[in-house]
């Protein structure tokens, strides 16, 4: 059976998948994926990404005085938020499975929530808008 790997670059993540059917791999051969074209598939995993069995939710996204983080189960070790030059607004532990933010003390613009779950770093993309 052949085997084809595909590399998707999504912001700072990421995604290895292995395709193993012939029917998914020939549709890869013409940009269509499973199905789906390559811009629905990267926009579907612009809003949820998976890391092993690791789901996590960020919403709404964008988002303007709070959102909302769910790791699908798994407990959020640790939490920050990162702004665009690489500075850390945000730190905490919240050793929960889902938690709510507070972004009023946010300037609107586009941050980076870098999760630490089952000791797997995670990074997603929020926008903060007003």
């Amino acid at each position: 059976m052949k085997h084809k790997i595909i590399l998707l670059v999504i912001g700072l993540n990421i995604f290895f998948s292995f395709l193993t059917s012939k029917a998914i791999a020939s549709d890869m051969d013409s940009k269509n994926f499973g199905g789906k074209s390559c811009d629905k598939l990267i926009s579907e995993l612009n809003e949820n990404f998976f890391a092993g069995n690791i789901s996590v939710l960020v919403y709404p996204n964008p988002g303007n005085d709070h959102v909302i983080v769910g790791a699908n189960g798994s407990i959020i070790q640790s939490l920050k938020i990162i702004n665009f030059l690489g500075q850390i607004m945000l730190q905490m532990e919240p050793k929960s499975t889902r938690l709510e933010i507070d972004l009023l003390e946010l300037q609107p613009g586009i941050y980076f929530i870098q999760l630490q779950i089952n000791n797997i770093l995670l990074t997603k993309r929020l926008e903060i808008i007003r």
